[in-house]
Order: structure tokens, then sequence, then C-alpha cells
């Protein structure tokens, strides 16, 4: 630049040293010779040709100056702008995301961003200028390192805050993304909890009939098994939170986290009531099944019990009729046992029933669905079954024990006749036996007189008897004969044969004591009449012994002699 002043300065005194320079040449032609002339004017045309092209490099040299001074000016402006808009943006640039709560305030703060971008790129033509000017300095000095390095600096600052606008935009896209995704996940989840939440409300009814109570449950059952799909969602939620937590600032951290926990609660939340409706559920079916099958043992029970009261009758032996005793004596405390599962029933059944009425009120009020409709029939038909199956057990069972107390009693009469009718036959067939010992040993005493008075006196004896006896026989005949209602035939018969014979051994009995009685008094009359004719004879035999003389006594005469002879 100085040396350009100094050229500037002495170009104004060139032309007057090239004008003096012309005039000295051309005084000098007269006395030079052609050659020299030529030579002279060639050196002139040198010297001009040299200079006018010096004066337009000057001038070319002095627009160049001043074309670069200023363009050092607009570089400097450029580049003090450059710099300036730099500084303020890079502190734009800084992500920082502590006063972004929510996924608005994210996303407005990539909107300020991709604005930000959209200024960084447009800005780049300024920058380009800057650079494009640069170069034009450059030109005219290529080693101008100040220049070179302040481009450098300004296309380096821009380059980064570039980059670091795009990779805030980038993390502030994923983020948002992200938090899309996030909010999605959490929104699916909130809509399926949502669902759940509203079938379970659906599934909370414990009232109904076994075919309803049951497809609740299967439903309960499903929703049991779609619960892997909340937990599912919450882990995917969660992984996906964790990927998220680190970069977002501490609010919107603590809201992330706060809301993973409510989610996890109410998840929790709806996994215990769940299990609550389906335990409840479980039981009124518990109690359906318990009632069925309490049913069906009692209406099994009934039947065998009833075909066991039409397998009663009459019995042969006393010791049959008290086997049957005691069966029905166990059998009608089986009954009695048996009033506490009929009761048990009962409870069942009207609580089952009460279940049956409370869903017939709750589905009167939603008569607009048909498919409830259509339970409400079937809960009412099943109510009726249910009060018809436990009039029925009622019934039977009040029979059942009705028959059974009268069967008791008639075994218990039958036994107690039985048993008396074998007492009373023990007596006669006992006293029968000691009398035809007593006829027997009448029958062996054989002898004197004496023997036949205690003979009579055994006949006797057994003949005083006689009167009793018969009532006994008689009285067990007609125990006998009141057993034949409550004795089988066989059993008749044996105790008609055991009467007959009673009755022929106690008739041979007093037939023999009377024709022994008989023979005895025969017996005796023949004795008697002996008796007395030995006591007549002894008497007689006295009374001539007495009459006779100890010696005979010799009469005289003939007449004498004739009349003791006829005497004797």
């Amino acid at each position: 630049e100085t040396l350009l002043q100094y050229l500037l300065s002495e170009r104004e005194q060139t032309p007057h040293r090239l004008a003096s320079l012309t005039t000295i040449a051309e005084r000098l032609y007269p006395d030079t010779a052609t050659v020299g002339r030529e030579k002279l004017r060639k050196e002139l045309r040198e010297l001009r040709d040299r200079w006018e092209h010096l004066d337009s490099s000057i001038n070319e040299q002095q627009r160049k100056q001043e074309a670069a001074s200023h363009q050092w000016s607009s570089f400097e402006d450029s580049l003090k702008a450059a710099t300036n808009w730099l500084d303020s943006n890079e502190k734009l640039t800084v992500l920082d995301l502590s006063g972004c709560s929510s996924l608005p305030d994210i996303k407005s703060k990539l909107l300020k961003m991709k604005s930000l971008l959209q200024d960084i790129t447009c800005h780049k033509r300024a920058l380009d200028n800057v650079s494009e000017r640069s170069s034009y300095l450059l030109q005219s000095n290529p080693t101008n390192k100040e220049v070179q390095e302040a481009v450098k600096d300004i296309e380096s600052r821009h380059e980064t805050l570039a980059v670091t606008t795009r990779k805030s935009i980038e993390e502030l896209e994923w983020l948002t993304d992200s938090l899309n995704s996030h909010n999605d996940l959490t929104e699916g989840h909130a809509d399926w909890q949502k669902d759940m939440w509203e079938k379970l409300h659906a599934l909370t009814d414990y009232s109904g009939n076994k075919s309803v109570l049951t497809s609740r449950l299967a439903s309960v059952r499903e929703l049991e098994e779609a619960k892997t799909d909340g937990r599912n969602m919450i882990l995917q939620i969660t992984s996906h939170s964790h990927q998220l937590i680190d970069k977002l600032p501490s609010r919107a951290k603590e809201n992330m986290e706060r809301e993973n926990n409510n989610l996890k609660y109410e998840l929790a939340k709806f996994a215990s009531t769940l299990a609550d409706v389906k335990h409840g559920l479980e039981e009124r079916l518990q109690q359906w099944t318990e009632y069925e099958g309490t049913f069906d043992r009692i209406l099994t029970w009934l039947n065998e019990s009833e075909a066991t009261l039409k397998k009663f009758g009459p019995k042969n032996s006393l010791q049959e009729k008290q086997e049957q005793l005691e069966r029905f004596q166990e059998f009608l405390r089986v009954i009695e046992s048996r009033h506490v599962l009929v009761q048990e029933l009962i409870a069942i059944a009207d609580n089952l029933e009460q279940g049956l009425v409370l869903s017939t009120l709750q589905q009167g009020g939603e008569a607009e669905r048909l498919s409830e409709a259509s339970s409400d029939l079937q809960a009412s038909h099943q109510d009726t079954r249910i009060t018809y199956n436990v009039q029925q057990v009622t019934s039977r069972f009040k029979a059942l024990q009705a028959t059974a107390k009268d069967l008791l009693k008639k075994c218990e009469a039958g036994v107690a006749d039985h048993h008396t009718f074998v007492e009373k036959y023990n007596a006669s067939v006992s006293w029968l036996t000691v009398a035809q010992d007593k006829l027997a040993k009448v029958s062996e005493i054989q002898g004197n007189r004496s023997t036949l008075s205690k003979r009579s006196q055994i006949l006797n004896e057994l003949l005083a008897e006689k009167i009793n006896a018969l009532q006994l026989v008689n009285v067990t005949v007609e125990l006998g004969e009141k057993l034949y209602t409550s004795t089988a035939e066989d059993g008749r018969e044996a105790i008609r044969i055991q009467m007959d014979d009673l009755q022929t051994a106690t008739d041979s009995l007093f037939d023999t004591c009377a024709n022994s009685d008989r023979d005895l008094q025969a017996t005796t009359t023949r004795w008697q009449s002996y008796e007395e004719a030995g006591d007549n004879l002894k008497s007689w035999l006295k009374k001539t012994q007495s009459q006779l003389p100890d010696e005979i006594e010799f009469k005289t005469t003939l007449d004498e002699k004739k009349a003791q002879l006829q005497t004797y």
C-alpha cells in the first residue's frame, strides 16, 4: 500500500519527465543519424509503452487497492456480523430441557430448534459471502493467515453450530418420538386398563344361575389371562421410559416415574379386584356345586332309602325280626342324621334363590338387552327348578321319615309280640315238659297201695294245673295267631306248627292224665275192694277163730254131732 502511494505520487511527475525526455530526443534528431534517430524513437516508444503499462498497472493496482480496502472493510463488517450472530446463536443451540416438563414443551423446543436450523442454514449464505470476500482478500494476499483463520473459525463455528443444532434436533425428535411412543403406549395401556375395568365391573355380579356364573367366571379367567398383556405393556412402558428417563429434566422424570408407578398400582389394584371377583364367583359356583352335589346325594339316598322301605316285609323268626328292628333303628338314625344335610340343602337353595331374585331384579332394569332378558328367563326357570327340587326333597324326606317311623313301630310291635309269644310258648313248653316229666314219673311208679296214693297225688296236681295250663296255651295260641300279620309265610307256618304241637301235646298230656287218673281210680277201687275183702276176711277169721274152740268138743249124740258139723 505504501509503494502504491509512492507510485501515485511519482505518477504525476512522469508525464513531464517523458515530455522533457521527448523534447531532448527531438533536439537530438537533427544531429543524429537515421539509425540513431530510429533507436531514439524506439527507446521513447518503449518508455512510453512501459509508462503506459505502468500507469495502467498503477491504476489497476489502485483500483485493486480500493477494491481490496472495500472488500476488507466489507469482510470485517461481515465477519463481525457473522461473529455476533454466531455468538448469539451458539447460546441458543445449547439444549436445555430444564424448563420442559411435558411433551408440548419439548415440541415447542423442537420447533424453535428447527427454526434456528433454518436460520443457520439460511445464514450460510452470509457466511459464504464472508468466505467469498475473504477469497478476494486472499487473492491479493494468499498468505494472510488472519483472514484464513478468521474464515476458518467462523466456518468451523457455523459447522459446529449446525451440527450441534442438528444433534439437538435429532435428540429432540428422538425424544419427541419416544415421548409420543411412550404416550401412545401409556394411552394404549390406559385404554386397555379402562376396557378391563369396564369388563370387570360388568362381571362383578355374584347373582344369577350356574350357567350365568360359569360364563362370568370364564370371562374373568380370560381377563386373568389378559393380565399378562397388561404386565407386558407396563414392562414395555418401563423399558421405554428407562431409555428416556436419563434424558428428561427432573420434573418430567418425576412425572414419568409417578405415571409408571400409577400404572403398576392400577394394574395391581385391578389384579386384586379381579382375584376378589374370581374368588366370589368361585364361591358362588361352589355353592351351586354343593347344592347340586348335595341334591344328588340326597336324591340318591332317597331313592335307595325308598327302595329299602319298599323291600320291607314280615320276617319269619324273632331273630330276623330283631335284626330287622336293629336295621330300621339304624336306618332311622341315618334319616335323622340326613336331616342336617336336608337343612343344609335348604340353606344353600335359599341363598341361591336370593341370588337369582337379585339377578332378576337387576336385569329387569336392563330389559333392552336381549341377552340379559334371556338370562332373566333362565334365572326364573332356575329359581322355579330349585324351589321344586327343595320342595320335592323336603316332601320325600318327610314321607320317608314318617314311613320309617311307622315301619319301626311295626318292627317294634312285631318284635315285642313275637318276644311275648316266645316267652309264653317257652313257658308253655317248659310247663309241658315238667308236666310230661311228672306224668312219666307217674308211669314209672309201681307197687303197693302207698305208691298209688303218690301217683294219685301227682295226677291230681297235674289236673289241678289244667285250667292254668290251658289258659297259658290259649294265650300262647292267641299271641301266635296275632303274629300272623307281622310274620312271613314260612314263619307263620312254623308258628302254626308250634301251636298245633303245643295244643296236641297239652291235650295229649291231659288225656293221658285223665286216662291215668281213671286207671288209677279203678286200681284204687280194686285195692279198696281187696282191702275190704281182706279186712272182712280177717274179721271173719278172727270171729270164726274166736268161735272155734281150741280143741274140738266131742258131742255125745249124732244129732249133736250133725249140728256141730253143720255149725262147722
